[in-house]
């Protein structure tokens, strides 16, 4: 179980594996998951985009001080690191992104220290060395995504997706059994566009809330904004069609643990009609390869 990041004059998480771009025939087959605690605020990405905007374009190191430790790229953080809450923002964006043991080192802008800032997931390292590519972009985005919290509470959960960055095990399928649903989107769009953010409603979420789902909501749809989960995100209905005969659906498919090849907007057919169509989608903007599902325990 990993620790939620404690900001004193460093920032810390645990960590996990890391790789993305393999074939999607590759990946498919794997099962995949990370537990993750989460605590964003969705306004707080929003407030961000700019400086997330810069950060993307840029590679995030500027030189490498030893085989796992980094010098941060001033020129394309610096803004996040003018206060708390940016540096915490900015610790979640470096463990979505950057493998196990990576530390980003930066000067504190507040004092005389250095901020360590730690990779966990390893959903981008290609960052690294370069600006983030599409792919980079919409994985960083779904992890963080999925991190949000209406509530600004720390839950444990198991992150899941067609990634070799995440890793699982039998025990933790077992124990976070719940079904929220899905996150996928680009956070890193330019200043002057909205930022992308998705959500379909999972298998549990839809049933009812139970367990940890009471303090998750943000794929849960917000009856007085239409269109829009309680988190703000914009919510694209159930991830599937979950009572027989299955017809409508945001994402196909979760055959292996989670969702994937999601849309924003929702599927109607039967599951060759949205097959084909996700065989044809390759190049659509409205298409997501990059999803994160989440569970979490009852």
């Amino acid at each position: 179980m990993r620790l939620e990041p404690i900001l004193v004059s460093t920032l810390l998480l645990a960590s996990c594996v890391a790789s993305i771009d393999e074939p999607l025939d590759e990946l498919s087959d794997q099962t995949s998951a990370l537990i993750a605690e989460n605590r964003i605020a969705f306004n707080r990405i929003a407030f961000n985009r700019i400086a997330f905007n810069r950060i993307a374009f840029n590679r995030i190191a500027f030189n490498r001080i030893a085989f796992n430790r980094l010098e941060a790229n001033l020129d394309a953080v610096g803004d996040l690191l003018d206060t708390a809450e940016g540096q915490e923002l900015f610790q979640f964006v470096v463990s979505c992104a950057l493998p196990d043991g990576t530390i980003l080192e930066a000067p504190d802008p507040n004092s005389d220290g250095t901020l360590e800032f730690i990779g966990e997931i390893g959903l981008a390292p290609g960052w690294i060395d370069q600006p983030m590519s599409r792919a980079d972009r919409r994985w960083v985005s779904a992890c963080l995504l999925a991190r949000v919290n209406e509530y600004e509470i720390t839950v444990p959960v198991s992150l899941r997706g067609p990634s070799a960055a995440l890793a699982t095990t039998p025990d933790e399928v077992a124990a976070f059994s719940l079904e929220e649903g899905a996150f996928f989107g680009d956070v890193f769009v330019e200043p002057e566009q909205p930022i992308q953010a998705f959500a379909c409603r999972g298998a549990a979420q839809a049933a009812g809330e139970g367990g940890a789902l009471v303090d998750r909501d943000c794929t849960e749809p917000d009856p007085s904004n239409p269109g829009k989960t309680i988190c703000g995100m914009t919510y694209v209905g159930d991830c599937a069609d979950f009572a027989a005969p299955a017809s409508t659906y945001a994402c196909y498919s979760r055959s292996n643990g989670w969702y994937e090849h999601c849309f924003t907007t929702p599927l109607f057919g039967p599951w060759w009609q949205v097959l084909l169509a996700v065989l044809q989608a390759s190049q659509d903007p409205h298409y997501y390869r990059e999803v994160v599902t989440t569970f979490v325990q009852p």
